[in-house]
This record gives C-alpha cells, structure tokens and sequence, in this order.
C-alpha cells in the first residue's frame, strides 16, 4: 500500500495501522486529520466523488469545504447527487408545525455546509458542486444549483466521475467486529463504488490505484477511497461488503454518532390509493418488482399486501372502481401471492421489508444459470430452498423505523435481502442470460409529473429548464421494460395538481419537455385507472389517455387532438370514464378508507396523534387560504363557535398558540380550529 508521507505540522489523533501490512488503511478519530491527509495527497486539488443521500460522510465534507473556504489555493470539485437538508417550513404556521417535529426526528445530524451557499448564490470561486439529481422541487429558481446540474443517466455517471478525474472518493460506512479485525460495509450506497474498484485488476490496483496518489496529474488511475464509520448505519453484506485493504483512510470516531437523516412516512392521500390499487392489479405472481420512495410506494405497499391477505375485498374493490374496464392487452390479477415476487430495485424501501414479512416477496433468484432455469420451472432441489436472494437493491434511504428494522434482521434475512450496484439493477449488460432468467413478468414501477396524450413522460423538468428532481434510473427500467419478455414499465401520475385555488390537469396535449419520449410508451395509471397505450397507434393512445384524465378536462384534452387530426372528429369518450372526478373517487374508496384497510400512514409514523390531525387540517388550511370568502367564512365560525374542546387545546398547544400573543397569532389560532373542526364535520382526512 501507498505509504503517506506527512508533513510535520500535520495533526494526526490516535493513527494506526490494523496489523501493518502493506494494503491496510490508515485508521483514525479526528476528521481534521482526514482532511489534511486527503488534501496533501491531492496536491490541494481535490475532486471528490459523493454517495447519494444517506452515504454521504457529512462530516469529512464538511472540513473539506471549511479548508478550502480558508485557504483559496485549494480548489474543491464536488460531484455527486440528493443532498439531503432538514425539511424546512415556509410559512408561520408550517414552520411552528415543522421545527419541533425537524429536532425530534433529526437530532443532531449535521446540514451539509455547501448548500446554504448555493441557495444564496455564494458558493466561493474555488468551490464548484454538480449534482445529477435533486431532492424533488427544492432547488426550482436557485440559479447556482440549476446551472451547475448536469443530466445524467444512473447508469452513466460511473464513467462521468472517471473522466471528470475523481481522485477522492468518500463513503459513509458500517463495520462488524470479528476478532480480532473488523468487517466493513459500504452499507446503504454500494451503487458505484465497488464497480469502480473492479476498474482496476486485484493485481493493478495496489500498484497503479494507489501509485497515483502522490501525483494525480501524472496518473489517471489515482484515487483515494475513504470511509467514515458510523455505528448505527445497517451492515449490509453481499456486494456491500468491501474489504478494509479497499481503503485509504478509515476515520472511527465517537464524534461521529450524529442521527442519520431519517425521511418520515407522510400520510398517503386519496389519489395515491387510487393509483396504487390499480397498478397492484397489473403485478403478476412469480413476477418482479421495482418501486420508489414516498407515499405511492407506501400506498402500494398496502396494496399489494391488501390483495396478498384479502384477495375477495381487494378484487372488489378493484371491481368498484372500474377495473372490468381495463383495456383488452391487460388482465387483472386478483388472487394472492404464492409463488411470490422477487425485487429487483434500484431503491431499498421501507415497504420491500413489510412485503418480506407478509411472505410476498419470496420469489428466490440464484447467480448459476441453471440453478435460476431450475428454480424458474419448479424443479430445484428442495433442500436448496431458501438459500437465494428476494431482493437485490442499489441504495437506500427512509425512516428511523425502516433502519432499526434492516439492523435488527438476522444474518439469513440479510443474505436473501442485499445489496447490490446500479449496474447490475439498472440494466441487462454483463450476464445477460441470468439476468433474464431473475426477472421474469418484470414490473418497473416510477412516478411521473406529467404526461402527454402521445405518451410521452415528463418526470424531471419542467418547460423553462427548471430541473425538478433528475433522470435517475427511470429511463433504464423502461428501456429494460421494452427488452425483457413479458415486463412492462408503469408510469403512475396524479391526474391533477393544485396550486391554492387553481386545479390543472397533469395528462397534457403537449409539453415542453420529455423525460421519456413517446416511443417507448407502455402503461401509465393515475387514480382514475389504466391506460395500456404499448405498440397502439396515436390514435388509439389518445383515446386511453383520455380515459384515466380527470374529467373536468377531458373536453379540452379532447378538443385539441381533433384540432390536430389525430383523432376522428366525431369521437366521444366513452360514458363510463365522464365521472373522473375527486368526488366519484371519495366515494369509491369511503369503505375501504372506514374499515381501516387503506390507512393514513400504512407503514406507520413518528408522528404522534396531535401531528396527524394537524398535518390534515394545516394542508386543508392552506387550500382554504387560497379563497378569501371561504377563509372569511371560517374565521368568523371559530371566532363564534362553541369552546374549544381537547384536540384543540392539544393543537394549539403544540404550535405553541394557546395564548395569542397579537392580532397575527389570534388570526392563525382561529384558522388552526376552524381546519380541526373542518376536519371532524367532515368525516374525511384526505383530499
């Protein structure tokens, strides 16, 4: 191993060797001597390559760009993607809601230091940070993160960071003991790394990897990996595990036992449901699944999980809400799971563990080609049962629940649950004939802004170049959709989006932009139902788009394609798809929603039971706003209203209004109970 040479006024705490062999790692504690390490070897020219999300070690990155700030001969490349900052509310009311709720759930974790810079547009001359996906809407009109965004592929950005000339690589990791050294895990982003470091043969890479480090310019292979042990991060074995000789420097420090960032489940409105069990009546059994993070996926969690263990009320509810109408190419699946489904995800989500334990995700997939055909026609060996793999995933990122859950599994649930890179997830290069084997009736599973009555996709940016969230892995599961027999790629939208008082339509004639375009259409679903629109002409497209739109615009949607000739001029969407409505759908669901089988929060909260009603009344709140008569009309109902009961104490007590201070905090006092007692009359949480 490349041996550092240190300068002697370099601070170094407690540095060691594990046993002194040539290809061990320099251990410390002190995050500044990490910095200085990574600088001096980098020749103050430090082009650093980050994890997204919750691999990220904040705190080495943090001294790096402190360093670099100080000292203006160091110049400091950042590339990576979803920095993850504290949630932070925008109005009064959303910030007393918000800000106590942010210091239980995140405690001490420390913000990345380059982001308030670059919302301010003052990130320092020396300092330059490109990200190839945002935290979804937070950085629309923050001109230094829009123009230093660069689109991106998931599958692409490997080759990206090595033509960029990364020379230091930096990680988040878990470790296990096991006397007398320890195991260490790239834990919740094995996504690139290891693929970086199979670039380089077992025989190159202490030679020529490490060689590079002392003069980067000269060697194009030079890079330092580093990692930052953080003793509540899960350790996840498989292709997660990385030997210590991988690394350069591991910094083991009780400084960092800071909180994870934990993403809080939010309550799962109506038009997710909707969507959810429609697109849970495509999943055929024996199949493969890959879904995404947020409510819809904790949505179609439970119903997946509905029709897994009350296949009789899940069918007819389907039945309800319209599914005898699915077009001819589809048929409905209504029985329960018993051969099982297998995951294959770029992302690890909370709702894969609850599918593990109700026993729907069970499919095993193997890495011998002719064990995976055995197990595929029925005939593996018994005794080989339970010996694959259920789910195969690049990354992760949720609650604290979902985290205590992945530490507290057995080391057999984690070899049947593990983790894997994005160039194994996200497409079919490299085994090609396995991989086939493993994704049989494949199902790939992603959210989208909007789309066109063509059937283009539009998930990442809006039509003035704002970029809303990125690329990611989207387009390598429908591409994958299209070359694997028998899967399809589902695109699931929220029919309408409302801004205060204004309601538009999501499903558009047509678009300024596309994330994917109309050739490799397939199935989109929104809350009103399915719209099978694969190898159809643009006719016959426009005819199913119009089917799942809502309603209130179907007349226009409609108007504009015959203007266009591209359907007849005498064509009436049929009557069964007039009543797309909120309304209509309320209805539908208002049993299921009664009885408790599409709950508000499915795979539980951290909140308590004040903040779920609150979180409900405040989102009422802020739609009332937007209509001053309405507001008016509610405001005068508090003010003359009956005392104020429990809850309503609790409330105001917990956004700490339960004595006015002014005319400004009786206003917002007066709103709070006039949403809660909305919320009560009304019978009805979501909307």
């Amino acid at each position: 191993m490349f041996r550092f040479e240190l300068d002697a006024d370099t601070k170094i705490t407690d540095l060691n060797c594990l046993d002194m062999n040539d290809t061990d790692p320099f251990l410390t504690n002190d995050i500044e001597a990490c910095a200085s390490l990574i600088i001096e070897k980098a020749n103050k020219n430090v082009v650093l390559g980050l994890p997204l999300g919750l691999g990220k070690p904040v705190q080495i990155v943090n001294e790096l760009y402190l360093r670099a700030v100080n000292d203006s001969s160091i110049s400091l490349k950042i590339f990576t993607a979803l920095s993850l900052t504290k949630p932070k509310g925008k109005s009064v009311l959303e910030k007393r809601f918000i800000e106590p709720l942010i210091e239980r759930l995140f405690g001490d974790y420390p913000e990345l230091s380059y982001v308030d810079p670059i919302l301010r547009n003052d990130l320092p001359k020396n300092i330059e940070v490109t990200e190839f996906f945002f935290p979804p809407g937070q950085l629309i009109n923050v001109p230094l993160a829009q123009q230093s965004y660069t689109s991106l592929n998931y599958t692409h950005v490997l080759n990206y960071l090595l033509e960029r000339g990364v020379n230091v690589i930096a990680h988040l990791i878990s470790k296990k003991e096991e006397n007398p050294r320890f195991r260490y895990s790239l834990s919740c982003n094995p996504d690139l790394t290891p693929d970086i470091l199979e670039t380089f043969s077992p025989q190159e890479e202490y030679t020529e990897r490490r060689a590079g480090l002392g003069n980067y310019q000269e060697s194009d292979k030079g890079f330092i990996l580093v990692g930052q042990v953080h003793p509540d991060l899960p350790f996840m074995p498989g292709v997660a595990e990385v030997s210590a000789t991988d690394f350069d420097i591991i910094v083991d420090s009780p400084d960092s036992n800071f909180s994870l960032y934990s993403v809080p489940h939010l309550p799962v409105p109506q038009q997710d449901y909707g969507a959810a069990l429609h697109v849970a009546s495509l999943i055929e059994d024996g199949g493969t699944l890959q879904i995404g993070i947020g409510t819809f996926a904790d949505a179609l969690t439970q119903a997946i999980n509905l029709r897994h263990q009350n296949p009789v009320e899940f069918s007819a509810l389907l039945n309800r809400m319209g599914a005898d109408n699915t077009p001819f190419s589809l048929k409905r699946q209504f029985d329960r799971f018993e051969i099982g489904l297998y995951g294959c995800t770029e992302m690890f989500v909370h709702g894969f563990i609850e599918l593990y334990k109700s026993g729907v995700l069970k499919r095993e997939v193997f890495d011998d080609l002719e064990r995976q055909l055995q197990a595929n026609r029925g005939t593996l060996d018994k005794t080989l049962a339970g010996t694959g793999r259920v789910l195969d995933a690049g990354f992760f990122l949720g609650s604290k629940d979902f985290y205590r859950k992945l530490r507290e599994l057995s080391d057999e649930d984690l070899n049947r649950l593990q983790m894997r890179t994005v160039s194994f997830i996200n497409h079919l290069f490299g085994d090609e004939h396995l991989k086939r084997a493993q994704r049989v009736k494949a199902r790939f599973i992603n959210n989208a802004l909007m789309a066109t009555l063509l059937g283009a996709t539009v998930s990442d940016q809006l039509e003035n170049g704002q970029v809303v969230s990125g690329v990611g892995g989207q387009y390598n599961f429908v591409a994958q959709a299209h070359e694997l027999r028998n899967a399809r790629s589902i695109i699931v939208l929220n029919a309408t989006r409302q801004n205060g008082a204004s309601v538009s339509s999501n499903i558009r004639w047509v678009y300024g932009h596309q994330t994917i375009p109309r050739h490799l259409r397939d199935i989109f679903v929104t809350e009103y139902g399915v719209a099978d629109v694969r190898g159809k002409s643009d006719r016959d497209v426009i005819a199913e788009m119009l089917n799942i739109a809502d309603s209130r615009f179907q007349s226009e949607l409609l108007g504009q394609a015959k203007d266009a000739g591209k359907i007849e001029i005498d064509y009436e969407i049929p009557q069964q798809f007039k009543q797309n409505t909120p309304q209509k759908l309320g209805i539908m669901l208002g049993n299921a929603i009664a009885e408790g089988l599409l709950p508000d929060f499915p795979l539980g909260t951290d909140l308590t039971d004040i903040e779920q009603k609150l979180i409900f009344a405040l989102k009422n709140l802020k739609n009332v706003r937007s209509r001053p008569f309405e507001l008016v009309k509610a405001l005068l109902s508090a003010w003359f209203g009956p005392a104020k009961n429990p809850d309503e104490i609790l409330a105001l007590e917990r956004l700490g209004l339960e004595v006015p201070q002014n005319f400004e905090q009786r206003i917002l006092a007066l709103g709070v109970i006039s949403a809660l007692r909305d919320l009560i009359n009304s019978g009805r949480q979501r909307s």
